[in-house]
């Protein structure tokens, strides 16, 4: 067993295997997508903050709203029984 090109092929191997999650088809629709679910919770996020000063009759304003474009952070794709 040649080390160096066991270790080139897992490399090699490894690299497809995540340049895969990174190619998104239309980033423009996913962001498209996003956006309202964005938009949704921050509204929520905006009724939390809202009810947590209202307890105590606290006073001033407090604004939340989504920071657009949404960050994509990750992708999953569960495929049951694949490694089964």
């Amino acid at each position: 067993m040649n080390v160096v090109d066991l270790r080139d092929r897992l490399v090699a191997d490894y690299a497809g295997y995540t340049r895969s999650f990174i190619k998104i088809a239309d980033p423009p629709k996913l962001q498209q997508a996003l956006e309202p679910v964005a938009a949704e919770r921050a509204a929520n996020q905006l009724a939390a903050h809202e009810r947590v000063r209202e307890a105590p009759r606290a006073k001033g304003r407090v604004t939340v709203q989504p920071i657009l474009p949404v960050d994509v952070l990750g992708a999953y794709v569960l495929l049951p029984g694949v490694l089964s």
